[in-house]
């Protein structure tokens, strides 16, 4: 099993010393209680800061996550 969470999109900039820490903590024994073998995590490109973060707690960059619209969506616009 795998538990996955998205990663806000909201383009706003994130705390991520202790706060982030303890959430990385608190999902890791949640996935672990649920007999999880992976936590995944998507995270916008512009979010360099939150790469770095998650690069120094251990996790790693396995795959890129691609989309497109259907139909009449909107595609996605990303803050650079």
């Amino acid at each position: 099993r795998t538990l996955s969470r998205a990663s806000p999109g909201s383009g706003g900039s994130y705390v991520l010393s202790f706060y982030g820490k303890a959430l990385l903590s608190f999902l890791n024994a949640h996935a672990l209680g649920l007999g999880c073998k992976y936590l995944n995590l998507d995270s916008g490109l512009q979010r360099l800061e939150a790469h770095r973060f998650y690069r120094r707690e251990g996790m790693e960059e396995i795959a890129l996550h691609f989309s497109s619209p259907i139909g009449n969506a909107p595609r996605w616009k990303v803050p650079f």
